[in-house]
């Protein structure tokens, strides 16, 4: 479960690398810092919410693992499931 917290985290500062390198990038060709942050998160929407959909889809296979072995990962993706969904919502 601290595995799959530590790997949903990693996965969400990724999402805000990406949306904050596009904003100093833009900042630095003459936006203002205000105008940088919201052109950049409106930009990157698309971008990290694919990644994030293809992230959800590729963990979700894990929940029809049956048997013993299904009980004990079943924790993995949906904590990293539950993270990234958080993290887009806010």
């Amino acid at each position: 479960s601290m595995f799959a917290i530590i790997l949903g985290l990693g996965i969400t500062v990724d999402d805000a690398i990406v949306v904050g390198e596009h904003t100093e990038m833009l900042h630095r060709h003459g936006m203002s810092p205000q105008e940088a942050t919201i052109t950049a998160a409106h930009k990157m929407f698309a971008p990290v919410m694919a990644a994030s959909l293809t992230t959800i889809a590729a963990f979700f296979p894990i929940l029809m693992i049956s048997g013993v072995m299904g009980n004990i990962i079943r924790e993995l993706p949906i904590v990293i499931m539950l993270v990234i969904i958080a993290s887009l919502i806010e």
